[in-house]
């Protein structure tokens, strides 16, 4: 997993092919579509998640 903020969004990639959780602040939303639920961001492998 990679991560990079730049201005208040964060960048996640998942570079495995295995499915990855992240935590992430209540209220916060993926621009990319991803579904944020109970604080929780489930990427697929090699998925890509934009928080702000």
């Amino acid at each position: 997993m990679s991560a990079r903020t730049v201005e208040g969004r964060t960048l996640y990639v998942n570079t495995t092919n295995a499915p990855a959780s992240i935590a992430v602040s209540s209220g916060r939303k993926d621009a990319l579509g991803t579904p944020v639920t109970a604080g929780k961001l489930t990427l697929p492998g090699y998925g890509v998640a934009l928080i702000e």
